[in-house]
């Protein structure tokens, strides 16, 4: 056996069997897969939402008519061409879609490989590209469904925000490493929502 492929086996060996890299792998496969579908059914359900809101036979007519034959193969696809055509998505956002769902079918159907083969991985660059995604459609989303406010285009981009965003930015924080953030927001919600005629008393 060639030394560069005896190098290759170990070191996926190694991937495989370090228990620190093998846990952070796994996180962060669980992650993005759950990353990903929050981005699906974000999408998916908001706009679903719109058309059956008391699931009437005429609604789920109308949602067939103007979502679901956009792409009859594929209904996400179909809801992410009715944002498209509202202007909620640009085309270069369906795109970066098709891309992170190639890599969520990767990972769910190859992670034995993308833990134990050293040149498998997942970039973390494509969770930050989903939470570019929600950010963006939750954004338009509560804009123009959820304000009821004639001045709901004045309203900065910075003060929209969604529990999937929040939840984004609790992700990133753990797969970054970065606990100090984590802490804060944690003693921040502690603070803000303890009882303080009856304190909690046990630890976590």
């Amino acid at each position: 056996m060639e030394r560069i492929e005896k190098q290759h086996l170990f070191l996926s060996y190694e991937k495989l069997l370090n228990p620190e890299k093998l846990k952070k792998n796994l996180i962060l496969a669980s992650l993005y897969l759950t990353s990903y579908e929050m981005m699906r059914s974000s999408i998916m359900e908001h706009v679903r939402g719109l058309f059956i809101l008391g699931s009437k036979e005429m609604e789920k007519g109308r949602y067939k008519r103007e979502v679901l034959q956009l792409y009859p193969k594929d209904s996400f696809h179909a809801t992410c061409l009715w944002v498209l055509n509202n202007h909620g998505l640009n085309a270069e956002d369906i795109q970066e879609i098709k891309l992170l769902r190639d890599k969520r079918n990767q990972v769910a159907h190859e992670l034995p490989q993308i833990i134990s083969d050293r040149k498998s991985s997942i970039d973390l660059t494509w969770l930050y590209r989903i939470r570019d995604i929600i950010t963006k459609f939750d954004r338009w989303w509560i804009r123009y469904f959820e304000i009821y406010d004639l001045d709901q285009d004045t309203i900065p981009d910075e003060e929209i925000s969604s529990g999937n965003m929040i939840l984004m930015d609790i992700i990133l924080c753990t797969v970054d490493g970065r606990d100090k953030e984590l802490e804060k927001i944690y003693r921040y919600w502690l603070n803000a929502t303890i009882d303080k005629e009856f304190p909690t008393t046990e630890s976590t």
